[in-house]
C-alpha cells in the first residue's frame, strides 16, 4: 500500500520587509504594478521592461544572446505557438504581457502544459494570473505558476511565502505542476543582484527549502547556463533535488548548468510566444504534476547508493520496485547482472544517466514512476 504526499498548506505570509538592500538608487512607495524605486537597466528596456513587475521568464535569454525583443505579444490573436506534435509534450509560459489567453485555441494548437507568472519579488502580483491559470486548467492543460526572483529586495524564504500566498502553491489533483523559481539576469541592476556566488546559492536554498516546507514539493529552477555559471559559480547544490528548466534558443539545450544530469523543461523559442519542451512522455509529465508517493510500509528507512555486487534489504526493495514497473527479477537481495540490466533499462527510459548505479536521482525517478501507479 502506498500513501501519497499531501501539501501541508500555505502558511501566513511573513512580513515583507526584505533582508537585502535594494540596489536601485531612487526610492519611492511601491506602485500597483511593482516598486517605483526599481529602475530597469538598458538591456531590460530593450526587452520591453520599463518598471518593476514587468520582468518575464526568458527576458534575459533575449537580452543576453537570444533573439532581440521589443516588448511582448499582448493580444490573443498573436498567441499561436509553432508546436511540433511529434516532438513530445510541449507547452507555453505566459505573463501579464500576454493578456487574456485563448486557452481553447492553445489546446487545439498542441499545448499540453502552461506555466503562468504569478509573482515577482515581494511586491508584485500579476493582474492576469487568475484568467491565465484557471483558463489553462479549464481548457484541459496541465498548469503551473512561476515566480520571478529578485534577490536584491528580500530573502528567498520571504519570496517563497509571497509566491505561495499569491497563487504559487500546489495541489495533488494531477493537473497542477510544482511551482517554478525563475532566477536569471537582474533587469533592475547588477547582474547577480549584488550577491556573491555563495550568497546567491544560499538565497536559492532559502527559497526552495521554504517552498518545499509549504507545499511538499521541490520547486523547478528556471535559469540559463551563463547566468548560473556567473552568479552561483555553477553550483551543483540543487541538481539532485530540483528539476531544471533551461532556457536556450537553439536546436539543442546545450551544456546544462550545475551539472544537472538532464533537463526537465527546455525553453527553446520565444516567438510568437515562449515555447517549451518537456523531457519525457505525457505520462511522465502527469507524474510530475501528481507528485511522488512515500515508500511502501516496510521499506528500508535508509536507501543507499546501490551498484552491482551489493546485497541487502534495500536491494530487495529495488528489485520489488523494478518488478512493479515491469521487470521480471528474482527477489534475492543480490544486485547481480540481471538487476544491473533492469536498472539501466529504467534509467534509459527515464532519460537520466545510464550508469547502472542507483543514487538519489534514480531513486527519485523510481518513486515518481511508482506514483503514477499508486497515486490515483
Amino acid at each position: 500500500m502506498y500513501r501519497c504526499v499531501r501539501p501541508i498548506g500555505a502558511a501566513l505570509a511573513l512580513a515583507l520587509a526584505g533582508s537585502f538592500a535594494v540596489t536601485a538608487t531612487a526610492s519611492a512607495a511601491a506602485s500597483p504594478s511593482g516598486r517605483s524605486d526599481l529602475r530597469a537597466v538598458a538591456p531590460a528596456r530593450a526587452a520591453g521592461i520599463t518598471q518593476a513587475g514587468q520582468a518575464y521568464m526568458g527576458w534575459s535569454a533575449k537580452a543576453h544572446g537570444g533573439p532581440a525583443a521589443a516588448g511582448r505579444a499582448t493580444t490573443g490573436a498573436m498567441l499561436t505557438p509553432n508546436l511540433t506534435p511529434t516532438s513530445g509534450p510541449q507547452g507555453i509560459d505566459v505573463s501579464a504581457w500576454n493578456g487574456e489567453v485563448d486557452w481553447a485555441s492553445m489546446a487545439r494548437s498542441g499545448s499540453t502544459f502552461a506555466y503562468v507568472k504569478a509573482t515577482e519579488g515581494n511586491y508584485y502580483t500579476s493582474s492576469t494570473f487568475a484568467q491565465q491559470y484557471n483558463g489553462a486548467y479549464n481548457a484541459g492543460l496541465i498548469r503551473g505558476a512561476y515566480h520571478f526572483a529578485n534577490p536584491s529586495v528580500s530573502s528567498g524564504a520571504v519570496q517563497a511565502d509571497y509566491f505561495v500566498s499569491h497563487g504559487g502553491g500546489w495541489s495533488p489533483d494531477g493537473r497542477t505542476l510544482p511551482g517554478v523559481l525563475d532566477i536569471e539576469y537582474n533587469p533592475y541592476g547588477s547582474t547577480c543582484y549584488g550577491l556573491t556566488t555563495s550568497q546567491m546559492s544560499n538565497w536559492i536554498a532559502s527559497f526552495t527549502s521554504r517552498y518545499n516546507s509549504l507545499t511538499g514539493r521541490d520547486a523547478v529552477i528556471y535559469t540559463t547556463y551563463d547566468w548560473w555559471s556567473q552568479c552561483t559559480g555553477n553550483t551543483t547544490r540543487f541538481n539532485r533535488t530540483n528539476p531544471l528548466w533551461v532556457a536556450r534558443y537553439a536546436s539543442t539545450p546545450g551544456v546544462l548548468p550545475g551539472q544537472w544530469p538532464a533537463y526537465t523543461f527546455w525553453q527553446h523559442a520565444s516567438t510568437p510566444i515562449d515555447e517549451n519542451w518537456f523531457n519525457g512522455t505525457t505520462s511522465r509529465l502527469k507524474v510530475l504534476a501528481r507528485g511522488t508517493c512515500l515508500l511502501p510500509l516496510g521499506a528500508p528507512t535508509h536507501l543507499r547508493v546501490l551498484h552491482e555486487g551489493m546485497t541487502g534489504s534495500d536491494v530487495e526493495y529495488l528489485q520489488k520496485a523494478l518488478n512493479e514497473l515491469g521487470a521480471h527479477l528474482a527477489v534475492d537481495h543480490d544486485f547481480g547482472p540481471a538487476t544491473l540490466s533492469a536498472v539501466k533499462t529504467f534509467q534509459r527510459e527515464a532519460h537520466i544517466a545510464v550508469d547502472g548505479s542507483v543514487g538519489p536521482i534514480t531513486w527519485s525517478h523510481l518513486k515518481a514512476e511508482l506514483a503514477s501507479k499508486a497515486c490515483k
